[in-house]
């Protein structure tokens, strides 16, 4: 669990030169699934924690209207 808190607080993905996406979500789902390991981490969780650490500005608008949904 200790491994999950230290990737919540640290994953962000800014741009694919810094990270690309797809490690960015495989990073994402180890987390996920060390916390469900020890209890389950609700879905709108798990969707708030990736609108947040997503913070490439190209993304930003579409980011914003998945959030109106």
């Amino acid at each position: 669990v200790a491994e999950a808190e230290r990737m919540h607080g640290s994953l962000r993905y800014k741009s694919e030169r810094a990270m690309p996406f797809e490690t960015f979500l495989t990073q994402c789902q180890k987390m996920f699934n060390i916390y469900e390991k020890e209890e389950e981490m609700p879905e709108e969780a798990k969707l708030s924690f990736l609108f947040r650490k997503v913070q490439h500005q190209g993304l930003r608008s579409l980011i914003d209207a998945l959030k109106a949904f």
